[in-house]
């Protein structure tokens, strides 16, 4: 999986949100002005390399450049890890906060069926582990729902935001890790 400016500035904001940072606040302990991370969150102005490694590490973050190969046992590593980039993995403020957004939307539409789906979706994914991208994702879906006012069951933004936790939640809970690989063997000719 590559990332585009758009997914790493994901990873940034959801990594500020779950250390509950305001920009002003990381503003402060990045060195970076706060109107250039407000930019830099809405997709007004790339991101400079200077930038992205201050606000990196001023979110306990670190860039590092991995061998494309190697990519899959990194990111292996970090969702199977037992301390998240957001904290333990029953911690997740996105989570209970999207489960208050939609018991509201509930109890005042109980007719609605996907409703409750979603809700039940969101309870599952809070007990798998999850990156800040995933929370972005969940939050995404849960505001998108939240904005339209009262959605009806064939609603699109309902059925897509039920299509799109229910595919999040199967890959995660389903994820079938690379077979490992031997950190060297007899054989090997090559001179990596």
């Amino acid at each position: 999986m590559s990332y585009g400016n758009g997914e790493i500035i994901e990873v940034l904001r959801a990594a500020r949100q779950a250390r509950q940072l305001s920009q002003r606040a990381l503003s402060a302990k990045a060195g970076v002005p706060q109107s250039h991370i407000s930019k830099i969150e809405n997709g007004g102005s790339d991101i400079r390399l200077s930038s992205l490694i201050e606000l990196a590490r001023a979110l306990e973050l670190e860039l590092v450049l991995v061998p494309r190969r190697l990519l899959p046992a990194v990111q292996g590593i970090l969702r199977y890890s037992p301390a998240q980039l957001t904290g333990s993995r029953d911690s997740y403020p996105e989570i209970a906060d999207a489960l208050k957004i939609l018991a509201l939307l509930a109890e005042g539409h109980p007719s609605i069926q996907g409703l409750g789906e979603l809700q039940q979706l969101v309870r599952e994914l809070g007990n798998l582990r999850l990156s800040p991208l995933d929370l972005t994702r969940i939050r995404t879906q849960v505001t998108k729902l939240s904005e339209m006012g009262v959605p009806a069951d064939d609603h699109p933004v309902l059925a897509g935001a039920l299509r799109t936790l229910s595919s999040l939640r199967n890959q995660l809970a389903h994820a079938v890790s690379p077979a490992p690989k031997p950190a060297y063997s007899l054989d090997d000719d090559d001179d990596d």
